[in-house]
């Protein structure tokens, strides 16, 4: 299911771990508040389940309420 409409581009290894200390000095309540900022900050957007499997990668777990 990937790579429709051309590859999609990811966070490099360098904006994960800005991603990471970012997320450490600020709260986030959900996946999705952090998919956008991603967008905002870097270009990038991800869908909400990307964006959950990026963060647990990271080590944050975003349970659904």
């Amino acid at each position: 299911g990937e790579g429709v409409g051309g590859s999609p581009s990811l966070l490099t290894e360098e904006q994960l771990i800005e991603l990471d200390v970012h997320l450490q000095t600020n709260l986030y309540l959900s996946a999705k508040v952090v998919a956008h900022w991603v967008e905002e900050t870097y270009g990038v957007s991800y869908t909400e389940s990307g964006m959950t499997a990026v963060l647990h990668r990271l080590g944050y777990v975003y349970k659904k309420p």
